[in-house]
């Protein structure tokens, strides 16, 4: 599957007299490298900047906490060995629990077969982890639906899933806008075999509601941009999806990182703080003093042989020390339960704040009922609920542009149509199958409506089912037969009344 590269060789001013302009259109190269230098790459700078710090914290290489002065290799290694990725946790138990396995519409179910094998095609049963990932980690992810050509050569959109730091939009109203005035996409450092200039830094693509713009940036320091091309993509908006964490009505999206860096910073210090610890002053100091053999001319020689005579003692060995005024004796170790119990609090902390159960971020389950587990799950269930809310949301969003895009323009309009989400709870099939038997005997649901909520079953398969169902009825193989004979004796009868020829 490609992307359609129909207008790449038409001139930009005699493209336009070809196509519908939208309001929002460029209508000349000077627009759009001004728009592109002057408004969305110093935006997109700037929120990169912001959005590379939370990605360094969501994936581990956070910054490090301070070190004392005059710092040794041994300090600068325990402060490497105090970094753990806890935000990248968080973000990954939620993420995790996110898998869609279809897309339905009441009105009709073969309104969206088109948008579902769209959505296979651009193998998004394995992108979409990906896709909540950023917009789990970062606050926010984008999908461009793009036009495209299958493998049979019909109309099939291409969907392409960015990272906010590879991408940005410009919204009029950004809390309540379902489509962005102005989308952006960089690849960054191309492959200059393939035909691109040696100190080209990035291609950058600029979105408006009726072109694809493309263009290169230039330079050592990319201060330089040169138009290549535009292309026409028939979307009648700007083709960029927004998937929002948490979208407020300031137009705000935090992600799950952002919020909870001071508390992972608490952790990465406290653990240090236990590794110095552990490391200089886990273990007794044992000590002699007032011996005469010290107050001698030959202190020195005499505190190395009364040194190498202490190291040689054996757990049989008894010391004999003949000066009466000697006394000997050992300096405890440094406590480190302190620290463990300290970490353990902060831990506590950042579980609450983040609404994931603590025994995921520590591992520890210690009998613990069902129902206890149960509860201490209840709030990363209603986040997860929250989630698919507004991914949701996204996705239609995106089946209905997919739609537009491949000309079914009844599946566009269908607002009632919705993905469904893959029931990602760890339970047995036995407990699925037992519940399920349950609501069908003691609700009077229909079987058939209650296949969707067998766990790791696709949509695919579901219709396959159906299928089966059909074609090992008695009625419908009945229906089957007669229709067949029916039209072979009208075939018949066709041929007798014209000669022998159909």
């Amino acid at each position: 599957m490609s992307t359609m590269a129909t207008g790449d060789e038409i001139p930009f001013e005699t493209l336009q007299d070809m196509v519908f302009m939208g309001p929002d259109a460029l209508t000349s190269t000077e627009e759009i490298l001004g728009m592109t230098r002057k408004i969305m790459w110093p935006q997109f700078l700037t929120e990169r900047e912001r959005l590379h710090r939370i990605g360094m914290w969501f994936k581990g290489y956070q910054e490090r906490p301070i070190l004392p002065r005059a710092a040794t290799r041994e300090l600068t290694q325990l402060l490497e060995l105090s970094r753990t990725p806890w935000l990248g946790l968080a973000v990954t138990t939620v993420a995790q629990a996110l898998f869609v396995d279809g897309y339905t519409s009441p009105q009709n179910a073969t309104d969206t077969r088109g948008a579902w094998q769209t959505w296979l095609a651009n193998g998004m049963p394995s992108k979409q982890t990906a896709l909540y990932k950023a917009a789990l980690g970062y606050g926010y992810s984008y999908a461009f639906g793009l036009p495209g050509v299958g493998p049979s050569g019909s109309n099939q959109a291409v969907v392409r899933c960015r990272s906010p730091l590879d991408s940005y939009a410009v919204y009029e109203d950004k809390a309540n806008d379902e489509w962005p005035r102005y989308g952006m996409e960089v690849t960054w450092a191309p492959n200059t075999g393939l035909g691109y200039p040696e100190k080209t830094q990035a291609i950058v693509y600029l979105y408006d509601d009726t072109f694809k713009h493309k263009m290169l940036l230039l330079g050592a320091d990319g201060a330089r941009f040169e138009y290549v091309s535009s292309v026409p993509h028939g979307a009648g908006v700007c083709p960029v999806v927004r998937y929002a964490n948490e979208l407020d009505l300031e137009g705000n999206a935090p992600g799950e990182v952002e919020p909870f860096i001071p508390v992972a910073m608490r952790i990465d210090k406290t653990v240090f703080d236990r590794l110095l610890t552990q490391h200089f002053a886990s273990w007794r100091v044992r000590y002699i003093t007032g011996m005469s053999e010290f107050a001698d001319d030959d202190a020195v020689q005499n505190l190395e042989s009364t040194y190498r005579k202490l190291q040689g003692l054996k757990q049989a060995d008894i010391l004999a020390i003949p000066d009466s005024e000697a006394k000997v004796g050992t300096l405890d170790a440094s406590d480190v339960v302190q620290f463990i119990t300290a970490n353990q609090s902060d831990i506590e902390t950042l579980s609450a704040l983040a609404q994931v159960p603590s025994h995921i971020l520590t591992g520890q389950v210690v009998n613990l009922a069902a129902d206890a587990i149960a509860a201490a799950r209840a709030p990363l269930t209603q986040k997860i609920a929250q989630r698919q809310v507004s991914f949701g949301t996204s996705h239609a969003q995106l089946m209905r542009l997919v739609a537009h895009l491949e000309g079914d323009e009844a599946a566009a309009q269908d607002y009632e149509a919705a993905v469904s989400w893959q029931d990602m709870d760890v339970r047995s099939l036995a407990q699925a199958a037992d519940a399920l038997g349950k609501l069908a005997l003691s609700l009077g649901i229909p079987k058939q409506a209650l296949w969707a909520m067998v766990p790791n079953v696709t949509q695919t398969q579901i219709e396959e089912w159906g299928e089966m169902i059909l074609n090992g009825d008695k009625l419908t193989a009945l229906l089957n037969t007669e229709v067949s004979s029916d039209l072979a004796v009208m075939t018949e009868e066709n041929k007798m009344g014209s000669g022998g020829q159909v």
